[in-house]
C-alpha cells in the first residue's frame, strides 16, 4: 500500500500568517480523522482550531522550474539596454532561482491528532517531527526509484 503525502501551509487566519508548513498523510484530511473540515480545512475539530487552517502547497516543484525557465528566457531574450546594474540583477535572480532547487524546506511531519493539535497549541516539552526536502533531490530520488521499478531489457 502507497501512502499519499500531502504538504500544506499551516495559516493562522487570526493574524494572516503561515506559521509551518506540515506534510501529512493524505487520509487524515477526512472527517473520522478528527483534524480539519475537510470542505474548508479549517481546524475546528481541534481545540482552538478555529482560527487555523490548512492551504495546499501546489507542485512546489513546478513552480520552482517555472520560476527558473522564465528567468532564464528573460535573460537570453530581452536585451540588456545600457544599464550595467540591469545585467548584475538578471544574474543574481537567476543564481536565486537556481538556489531555489537546491534548498532544504523544513516540514512539520503531521502523522495523527495530536501532532497538529500540538502545532495549534504546544503542550510543554512539545519537539515536532521534522523533515527536509528539496526539489532536485526529491526529483532524483523519484526518478531513480522509477527506474529501479522498471524491467531492465538487454
Amino acid at each position: 500500500m502507497v501512502i499519499v503525502k500531502q504538504r500544506f501551509q499551516l495559516f493562522n487566519t487570526q493574524y494572516g500568517e503561515t506559521i509551518h508548513v506540515v506534510e501529512m498523510d493524505i487520509n487524515l484530511i477526512q472527517p473520522e480523522a478528527g483534524i480539519v473540515n475537510p470542505d474548508t480545512l479549517t481546524l475546528s475539530p481541534l481545540k482552538n482550531g478555529r482560527v487555523w487552517t490548512l492551504i495546499p502547497i501546489e507542485a512546489d516543484r513546478i513552480t520552482a522550474l517555472q520560476r527558473l525557465h522564465k528567468i532564464y528566457i528573460t535573460i537570453i531574450t530581452e536585451p540588456i539596454g545600457s544599464r550595467p546594474s540591469r545585467a548584475i540583477s538578471r544574474i543574481d535572480s537567476l543564481f536565486e532561482a537556481v538556489g531555489s532547487l537546491f534548498n532544504d524546506v523544513e516540514y512539520v511531519v503531521v502523522e495523527n491528532k495530536i501532532d497538529m493539535q500540538n502545532l495549534i497549541s504546544p503542550s510543554s516539552g512539545y519537539k515536532p517531527n521534522v523533515v527536509k526536502h528539496n526539489i532536485l533531490g526529491d526529483m532524483l530520488d523519484e526518478i531513480a526509484a522509477e527506474l529501479l521499478n522498471q524491467p531492465q531489457s538487454l
